[in-house]
């Protein structure tokens, strides 16, 4: 028997809410009574139905009435069946249809398990490599289904791994159990590793030689006061270095205007 129009609203509105389910539908909801009830196809599609719920809504509401909803079910009857004059009766007719209601998750998943899992477990027409592990009867052959290949030598006797399909045309089958040859190592630095040359003070050259002794051991800041002074530094200070300001024209005229 076919339910009321305003039955079917009803039921989508306390979808969810329980008890305190009101009388008042939201986009949600009014976009899952057109998928339960098989209303979408190429003329009415999901974006069509957020805008005919977006039209007879109040601007400030996010939700609708009754009067709305029917409102929303004539629009819907125009996009589904243009032109059509009893296109609001059969629109209607699929909404009331005794056997729509919102659809639980375990109905979807019933769904689902009747259509897509049924022909993904179809062993009848799997192809290929998939096809040998499974016998006549479609029961599963295990290794052996895996292992009906024809093993290469280089590859170990009886295990899942043994199938060389892959490896067709290796020229260095059978070689497996041969020990690879060491690759050269690189030859060694004369000067060791990085920091060995680093921390090497014979190495050094220039100023940071000169803060050295022969011996390796720092010479403090009389390393660091080698070079000769020029008379615009000041005698026995670290940046007593002159060096760096060879040539300086200036030199001497620190003191005056």
């Amino acid at each position: 028997m076919a339910l009321s129009l305003e039955t079917v609203f009803k039921q989508f509105c306390a979808f969810g809410a329980g008890k305190a389910g009101t009388a008042m539908m939201d986009g949600a909801k009014f976009g899952k009574l057109c998928r339960d009830t098989k209303l979408l196809d190429k003329k009415l599609t999901s974006t069509d139905v957020d805008i005919i719920f977006s039209r007879v809504k109040a601007k400030t509401d996010r939700k609708i009435t009754f009067k709305q909803f029917e409102e929303a079910v004539g629009l819907l009857a125009e996009k589904k069946y243009p032109g059509a004059p009893n296109g609001l009766a059969k629109i209607t007719a699929l909404i009331t249809s005794s056997k729509t209601g919102p659809a639980t998750h375990s109905e979807a998943a019933k769904t689902v398990s009747s259509d897509v899992v049924d022909r993904m477990t179809d062993t009848s027409k799997y192809t290929g490599s998939h096809k040998q592990r499974f016998d006549e009867s479609g029961k599963g052959k295990g290794l052996e289904g895996r292992d009906s290949i024809a093993k290469g030598k280089g590859m170990i006797p009886g295990s899942v791994s043994s199938q060389a399909a892959y490896v067709a045309g290796y020229k260095h089958e059978g070689s497996y159990s041969s020990s690879p040859k060491s690759s050269p190592k690189p030859p060694k630095s004369k000067h060791g590793d990085v920091l060995d040359r680093l921390t090497d003070t014979s190495q050094y050259t220039g100023s940071h030689k000169q803060r050295f002794d022969g011996s390796g051991r720092g010479r403090g800041l009389e390393g660091r006061d080698a070079p000769a002074k020029g008379p615009a530094m000041s005698p026995g200070s670290v940046e007593s270095h002159a060096a760096y300001v060879t040539g300086y024209k200036h030199e001497g005229t620190y003191g005056k205007k």
